[in-house]
């Protein structure tokens, strides 16, 4: 799966996704956020706070492994 910039596409309404971007603590590269067109932010799916930094691009949330 390939990163989607949000200049060319954004995810559906509040769906969780893996994102990356420039975050001003610097550790961390990639969160799961959701992302509310309607004011046009980004929230943390695990904490519900607002993202600090600027969300560059996102991609789908990978599939949970199957026990076989």
């Amino acid at each position: 799966m390939t990163w989607i910039p949000v200049t060319e596409k954004l995810p559906a309404p509040a769906m969780p996704v893996l994102v990356t971007g420039r975050f001003p603590t610097g550790h961390e590269r990639m969160r799961i956020a959701r992302h509310f067109e309607h004011r046009n932010y980004w929230v943390s799916a695990t904490g519900g706070f607002p993202i600090d930094g600027e969300v560059t691009h996102w991609r789908p949330l990978p599939e949970l492994p199957r026990e076989d």
